[in-house]
């Protein structure tokens, strides 16, 4: 008796993931094809989507980079795999977020908020299905930060970036998204000349003017 009650479990749990399977395939076929609602990393790769927008993927996978395939000078170790829920894409990563992934900081299961990234090594549109080897999505530090473990997977709005403290850009860190800074003070403008005996004049713009009236003034006199 105990023998069928376990088969009959197995059954219909074989037959409920199946049947879950087919209505998420359905739905996804639904909302790509007839109502072209396409994910972002399809956007990106079917060049329909700019790489650089805001957006949250999912690390599902972590590689480690032969030796023997990357110069002596890369000090890249590792090739992470970001999907969006929908679909997948190999991605690289400087030096700063691989030192991250060495101390275990970036995981598999992480999220991750990214702004400014690159897509490399393919030339025409393509189906994310049939990516060549050589598609990359380039990821540096000062557009990646950790999201939220909810945070919704795909294309995030423009409103939602959140600002970059000075004291987290790391020089050679790619672009930084966002920064919120507060202006403590105003300088006047100034102008700089570089005087024939190679010493420098600094005047304000208010100088400057005046001096170039009287020199205009000077040159019509003399032309008189």
């Amino acid at each position: 008796m105990f023998y069928l009650l376990f088969l009959f479990k197995l059954v219909f749990l074989f037959l409920f993931f199946w049947k879950g399977k087919l209505i998420n395939l359905s739905k996804r076929y639904e909302r790509e094809v007839n109502a072209c609602q396409r994910s972002v990393l399809k956007l990106i790769t079917e060049k329909d989507g700019s790489p650089a927008s805001p957006m949250v993927l999912c690390v599902c996978e972590i590689h480690v980079v032969p030796q023997t395939s990357v110069p002596a000078n890369d000090l890249v170790k590792h090739i992470l795999v970001v999907t969006d829920g929908w679909y997948a894409i190999r991605a690289r990563i400087d030096h700063h977020l691989d030192e991250l992934v060495t101390s275990g900081k970036i995981r598999v299961g992480m999220k991750l908020r990214i702004c400014n990234a690159e897509l490399a090594g393919l030339e025409e549109a393509c189906s994310p299905l049939e990516l060549p080897a050589s598609a990359l999505l380039q990821l540096c530090f000062n557009g990646t930060r950790r999201a939220a473990w909810d945070a919704k997977m795909g294309r995030c709005p423009s409103s939602t970036r959140r600002p970059v403290a000075l004291g987290q850009i790391r020089a050679g860190g790619g672009q930084v998204s966002y920064i919120d800074v507060v202006v403590l003070r105003q300088f006047p403008q100034e102008v700089e000349e570089r005087c024939p005996d190679g010493h420098w004049v600094v005047r304000s713009f208010d100088e400057e003017m005046d001096l170039q009236r009287r020199l205009a003034v000077s040159d019509d006199l003399s032309k008189v």
